[in-house]
């Protein structure tokens, strides 16, 4: 299964989005910051990205797709990572 990405400008906010196979939507802010912990192999707390709107991202399908790495940590909560796939449709 492959995912297909598109990137799309959005008006009323004037900032990017990543669009996801099947319509969801991704903050470009959220896809930088995902790549940009990739690339140092750190693993990003999910309620750092709540102000970059994770909740409208289904991190079940991302998963799914082999695109990100789903961790549960007692001191920090649920971490995310991309995988090799992952980072290299973000980047």
């Amino acid at each position: 299964m492959t995912a297909s990405f598109l990137f799309y400008r959005d008006d009323t906010r004037g900032e990017r989005s990543v669009f996801l196979k099947g319509g969801e939507k991704m903050n470009e802010s959220l896809a930088r910051i995902l790549v940009s912990a990739k690339e140092m192999d750190k693993w990003v707390p999910v309620n750092f990205l709540v102000k970059y709107d994770i909740q409208q991202v289904n991190l079940l399908d991302l998963k799914d797709l082999g695109l990100l790495l789903v961790n549960q940590s007692k001191t920090n909560g649920l971490l995310l990572k991309l995988t090799l796939k992952g980072y290299h449709h973000f980047r």
